[in-house]
């Protein structure tokens, strides 16, 4: 029995994403979509609060509020962490049209 070929595979309508951690993605253009550092960012806000909160006199109002504020940054982290791929509707659109031409033709759906 012989068996089916290979389809040939267009090179100039193929594109190559490689995902990563340093990178979010790497096409096969060489365009890079760098990965979001939300810990980062926030990791000196975080320390100023909890410093300021461990300052504070035991069942203090200011000690309450400063808790409030910490738990607040940490529902924050939280929600960014459960929803890190937001950040791809924040792309433009034209980030994969940038690196290959549509694998159709404008012809065909005039």
């Amino acid at each position: 029995r012989k068996l089916p070929g290979k389809p040939r595979v267009d090179e100039n309508l193929t594109l190559g994403i490689d995902l990563g951690l340093k990178d979010f993605a790497i096409t096969s253009s060489g365009l890079k979509i760098p990965a979001p550092r939300l810990l980062r960012q926030k990791i000196d806000r975080l320390n100023v609060l909890q410093r300021r909160a461990s300052h504070h006199r035991k069942g203090s109002g200011k000690r309450r509020k400063t808790n409030l504020r910490l738990a607040v940054m940490y529902e924050r982290m939280t929600n960014q962490r459960n929803h890190y791929l937001d950040f791809l509707h924040q792309l433009p659109p034209t980030w994969y049209v940038k690196t290959k031409p549509p694998p159709w033709s404008w012809r065909i759906l005039l």
